[in-house]
């Protein structure tokens, strides 16, 4: 075979193999990516559901997303129970920064936003950050631990 032949033939071949369609194709999204999506993607549903909760003044539905390990389980919930009766129209909002994933918990850095009206009409506005750790139960995801400031009260 001839020199220029030798030297043509590798690009004629991959020519041939675009043409036809044959390239080789990289993923779209590795199992990975495709976890953490996923991961991220529950995680947003959660707090979906603590927002609506708090916006209803749900006590009942915001215990039910706290762990029953959590410390001082029975002080929140009396801490968060006189804070919802002292304000009307609560509202939470969340904004997920952060998602690190370790075998069954979740710690979860995200921005606050919160305002409320106190039974005397001054309105509330707050915000700050905090990191929430979560843990993996049959029946869902639920809150173990809040480092930082707390948004709920």
């Amino acid at each position: 075979m001839n020199i220029r032949v030798k030297r043509v033939l590798p690009f004629l071949i991959l020519v041939m193999f675009f043409t036809l369609g044959l390239s080789p194709r990289p993923r779209a999204i590795d199992n990975l990516q495709t976890q953490e999506i996923l991961i991220r993607s529950i995680v947003e549903e959660f707090f979906q559901r603590i927002e609506s909760a708090y916006a209803f003044e749900d006590l009942g539905g915001l215990m039910f997303l706290l762990d029953n390990n959590f410390d001082e389980r029975n002080r929140f919930k009396l801490v968060l129970d006189e804070y919802l009766k002292s304000v009307s129209y609560p509202h939470i909002h969340f904004v997920i920064d952060m998602v690190v994933s370790d075998k069954d918990r979740l710690s979860v850095t995200v921005h606050w936003y919160k305002n409320a009206t106190t039974t005397s009409g001054v309105e509330i506005r707050m915000r700050g950050l905090t990191q929430l750790v979560l843990v993996r139960r049959p029946e869902g995801l639920k809150i173990i631990r809040i480092k930082r400031e707390n948004p709920f009260f």
